[in-house]
């Protein structure tokens, strides 16, 4: 498969940025750094509505400058920690997958191949540095994945109205895979899980990382380097924005993301009722010091000899609800990074969670396997569809 850019551009917003908003400070957590939220790339899918590709990437365009115009700071630039609006605009980039079908493509649902659709290359060739001309990266430095998806969803409804390193880096090969929990068998995992003396009520959250982490648990391979501790510590991805007192707005910008460390004990007897109720517990914990103190101290301790693995739950997210112009997407996937992580994503139904999973490759070879996992957790399969 070849990926071939077509253009690079900056575009700006429609009408200037007034002055007196020209400076913005982004809320920036001070335990966050240390390398825990590195952004996975989201590729949203849409069904062929036109065959007219310069008539979308033109509709495409004026409504990115339109929406740049209220949410600014993406067009400027970050400078010394602060966003400088200065309307120097944002990268658009077009590109055209030759040699392969797009549902083809799709129906695969191959993590390699969908990191070739990211046309990432372009942000380290000459005539792109030249394009740029300093712009920063700015969602890596300075926001979260919330912070993103908000100007992206006002996007789409322009359109539609207009128009230390905790962070496994493993010398093996990663591998990202897709499972669906459907909402009756996630149902059935919440009462199962919440079945025992530790904690009762479980969000389904809870419960499907609960179970995620004694499955991987269950099936660690003892023998290896990374598995001669005791523990197993499961990095909790937080959204602050309401969760701090007095609670804030869901546009928040900023990178208004913590972490609370689970660390679970690698025993042979796995009782996922307990794991649950440390989930619950440290998450609470980090929770309750931000509403006191906006400050966590000594995340990272303890971890050096850890089995380490990431959790997020970006489930709540409508990103099923992107309508530019030619209906709501087909599919919406991650694409993964080298890190060993579980991202809890929305199903197109609205009802079930999918878990997109990178593992070892050889982790992934007995996990996909489990009979106890497949009984609540299937592949994803993906219907046919034209691109």
């Amino acid at each position: 498969m070849e990926i071939k850019i077509l253009s690079i551009e900056i575009i700006k917003p429609s009408s200037p940025t007034p002055a007196q908003l020209r400076n913005h400070k982004p809320f920036l957590p001070s335990d966050v750094g240390f390398g825990d939220f590195m952004p996975a790339p989201v590729i949203h899918f849409y069904s062929a509505q036109s065959k007219d590709a310069m008539k979308i990437s033109s509709h495409l365009k004026t409504s990115l400058s339109k929406t740049l115009t209220y949410y600014y700071p993406f067009a400027g630039q970050v400078k010394d920690g602060v966003f400088d609006c200065n309307d120097h605009g944002a990268i658009f980039i077009e590109t055209q997958v030759v040699g392969d079908e797009m549902s083809k493509l799709v129906q695969k649902r191959d993590n390699k191949l969908f990191k070739q659709l990211l046309p990432l290359k372009a942000y380290f060739v000459k005539s792109w540095a030249e394009i740029a001309h300093g712009a920063n990266d700015i969602k890596d430095v300075a926001v979260d994945c919330s912070s993103i998806y908000t100007p992206y969803d006002a996007h789409a409804s322009v359109i539609s109205l207009y128009e230390q390193n905790p962070w496994d880096y493993s010398p093996t090969e990663l591998v990202g895979k897709h499972f669906i929990f459907d909402g009756g068998k996630i149902a059935t995992l919440r009462e199962k899980i919440g079945s025992g003396p530790y904690l009762n009520h479980l969000t389904r959250f809870e419960a499907i990382t609960a179970f995620i982490s004694g499955v991987l648990i269950k099936n660690a391979d003892r023998g290896t380097h990374e598995f001669t501790s005791k523990q197993m510590a499961t990095v909790i991805a937080i959204n602050l924005r309401n969760k701090v007192n007095p609670p804030l707005p869901p546009q928040s910008l900023g990178c208004l993301v913590t972490a609370a460390i689970a660390k679970l004990p690698i025993n042979e007897e796995i009782d996922y009722n307990y794991l649950a109720a440390e989930v619950h517990k440290v998450v609470k914990n980090v929770v309750d010091q931000y509403k006191n103190n906006m400050h966590v101290d000594g995340l990272v301790k303890g971890l050096e000899n850890s089995a380490v693995i990431h959790f997020s739950d970006i489930s709540r997210m409508p990103f099923y609800e992107a309508d530019f112009g030619w209906g709501k997407p087909i599919l919406v996937s991650l694409v993964s990074l080298n890190v060993k992580a579980v991202c809890l994503l929305p199903t197109s139904d609205g009802i079930g969670v999918e878990a997109f999973i990178v593992l070892a490759k050889e982790e992934m070879a007995k996990f996909e396997q489990d009979p106890e996992f497949l009984s609540y957790a299937k592949p994803f399969v993906s219907k046919r569809a034209r691109l």
